[in-house]
């Protein structure tokens, strides 16, 4: 009998009023619900020169890019070293040299255009983390506060 006891007082003192968590918990549920998929909504809103800068970044970013770059700048220098007589661009290749440059003066603000989307998907999310740490921080504190009320008051 003195267990029964003791499990409803535990209950009781569990079931007190939660309501500040209960309506914290409440509006950050709806919050992730407007959220939604966070991805999906904030792409929805791209433009196109955003849409295009992202796969740039994607492909500027993939190993298809390394491979498929050396090997044009590969065959570039065999042709104009080796194979052609009239060479177009000779040796140091400054045609090469140019367009190598110019790739990178383009490629280099598309990226970061790229990374900065991300950057604010990313400050969205860790601001949501953040927010429902805090609400389970403050559950996990009100639950200890419980848990010491019943270890020192055992006959309430």
């Amino acid at each position: 009998m003195k267990k029964h006891n003791s499990y409803n007082q535990a209950l009781k003192v569990i079931n007190e009023d939660n309501s500040t968590i209960h309506d914290n918990l409440i509006q950050l549920k709806q919050e992730l619900m407007d959220h939604g998929d966070l991805d999906d909504n904030l792409d929805q809103k791209l433009t196109l020169g955003q849409k295009m800068a992202d796969k740039v970044a994607k492909f500027g970013g993939s190993w298809w890019f390394i491979i498929i770059f050396s090997l044009v700048i590969l065959l570039w220098v065999i042709l104009n070293a080796c194979i052609l007589l009239v060479p177009i661009d000779p040796f140091p290749f400054i045609l090469l040299n140019l367009a190598l440059s110019c790739l990178a003066a383009m490629q280099a603000p598309i990226i970061m255009m790229s990374q900065n989307r991300q950057e604010a998907k990313d400050r969205i999310r860790a601001e949501l983390d953040c927010r429902i740490n805090l609400v389970l921080l403050q559950l996990c504190l009100n639950m200890d506060e419980k848990i010491d009320k019943l270890e020192n008051n055992p006959k309430e």
